[in-house]
């Protein structure tokens, strides 16, 4: 990954939205977003095997500021009618964004698994990755850890969903 903060999105899409999303998200979206000061890079990646069509988009920023940033909230809070048509649509949404606590390995892979914990780890990441990426077929490893008070600033972006912000 580039830069030392990340951003995380997690969503469902019901059957009947998704070109619009495909559309929205890699004609307008990823590049608005990469084009706020901070952000570098954009991965967007599909579940395989889920009954539902479920997304993980992967930001990756200079570093975990720029999550609670002026220039990302500015465009949080000045959404696009695409993004305000396309938000209420998202299901399970979830949001995180911080910094890179632990990396090894070289280069991305084109799969990933993405794993949510709810509670800070009492493992040592560093050492965690490392062991990853010694088994096989497994080209980097990476921990990240969210800054809940970056990433819940309340904008207007979040309630497009209907959802309130915690």
């Amino acid at each position: 990954m580039q830069g030392s903060g990340y951003l995380a999105i997690w969503s469902d899409l019901a059957p009947q939205d998704e070109t619009d999303w495909a559309h929205w998200i890699t004609r307008e979206h990823a590049a608005e977003r990469v084009g706020i000061n901070g952000f570098l890079a954009c991965r967007i990646f599909r579940a395989l095997g889920a009954s539902v069509n479920r997304y993980f988009i992967l930001y990756e920023l200079e570093d975990e500021r720029v999550v609670g940033g002026p220039d990302y909230l500015a465009r949080l809070n000045a959404p696009t009618p695409w993004s305000q048509r396309i938000m209420p649509r998202l299901g399970n949404f979830a949001r995180g964004g911080g910094r890179v606590a632990a990396s090894a390995g070289t280069g991305q892979g084109g799969i990933v698994a993405p794993l949510r914990l709810d509670t800070a780890p009492s493992w040592d990441a560093a050492a965690l990755v490392a062991e990853l990426t010694h088994l096989d077929r497994i080209i980097a490893a990476r921990v990240l850890r969210t800054d809940m008070a970056q990433t819940s600033i309340k904008n207007i972006s979040f309630n497009a969903r209907g959802k309130s912000v915690a």
